[in-house]
């Protein structure tokens, strides 16, 4: 760390006096984690899953909404012309895999994007 000492990234003292900043050494500046923590709650992971036995509309609406359900799930379409499911959000896969599987239906493949 680099706070009011020499560093690998500065010829004299940082001063910065910041606990969550960290030098970064060769880079020439300054790394903040919470940078990080805000860019990785800000991205959203997606995931594609292809399901097999849904048979109609209802098949579709039920799991939409039982998948909507999951904690971190923000957004979800579940097509029946594809066979498939598209869930965007901060959520756990396998608790999507689980919740798919719980309602009757197999998962052909699953993919993240």
């Amino acid at each position: 760390e680099c706070h009011e000492e020499k560093c690998a990234c500065h010829e004299e003292s940082c001063g910065c006096n910041e606990e969550d900043y960290e030098c970064k050494g060769d880079c020439g500046g300054h790394h903040n984690e919470n940078n990080d923590k805000e860019d990785a709650a800000n991205h959203e992971e997606s995931a594609f899953f292809e399901i097999e036995g849904m048979r109609c509309n209802h098949c579709r609406s039920n799991l939409e909404e039982a998948l909507s359900k999951i904690d971190g799930v923000k957004n979800v379409s579940v097509s029946l012309e594809e066979k498939s499911a598209i869930v965007l959000g901060h959520f756990n896969k396998q608790d999507v895999i689980d919740c798919i599987r719980e309602m009757g239906f197999n998962l052909k493949d699953s993919l993240s994007e």
